[in-house]
């Protein structure tokens, strides 16, 4: 009968689970928290390097994205814009990504309203007079609770979007 205390290892030897050997000092290898670390210092940098990103992407946009969160609370506005790297023909785009608290794809005098006052925000912060940009694109979503997010999509030329005079 083996006791609680051993441990079977080879066919008639038993060993004391007190008195198994520790792993060999002398193997190489790395020290389980210096692998730890090596994580949490890789995770470090990498959030870092990520936010640097992040903050140099949008740091162009950020009165535009701010002057908007202002005018329209809870809407969590993006803004982009520019053309792709891989796609030089194709038009120049500033584009505004916002929820709203209602269904954009039926209710479109009130999509339209918003996207009016956006372009109106955008031409006050400089963004429309510039020629930076072709289009002046306007995604609106509405995420329903328990359902699939709704959204809808205005596109505008630069010319169109700018707000009449007087």
């Amino acid at each position: 009968m083996i006791s609680r205390n051993t441990l079977p290892i080879r066919n008639d030897v038993l060993m004391h689970a007190d008195s198994l050997p520790d792993s060999d000092a002398s193997q190489p290898g790395i020290k389980g928290q210096w692998v730890i670390a090596g994580m949490f210092g890789f995770a470090i940098v990498m959030t870092s390097i990520l936010f640097i990103y992040w903050e140099y992407h949008t740091a162009k946009f950020r009165p535009f994205q701010d002057a908007i969160a202002a005018e329209f609370p809870k809407s969590r506005p993006r803004v982009e814009g520019g053309r792709h790297k891989s796609q030089r023909a194709t038009p120049r785009i500033l584009r505004v990504v916002m929820k709203v608290d209602f269904n954009p794809q039926a209710d479109n005098a009130a999509a339209e309203a918003i996207v009016d006052r956006v372009a109106t925000i955008a031409d006050r912060t400089g963004y429309l007079s510039s020629t930076d940009y072709d289009l002046f694109e306007v995604h609106l979503f509405w995420p329903e609770p328990e359902k699939e997010i709704l959204q809808l999509e205005i596109t505008r030329s630069i010319s169109e979007a700018l707000p009449e005079a007087g």
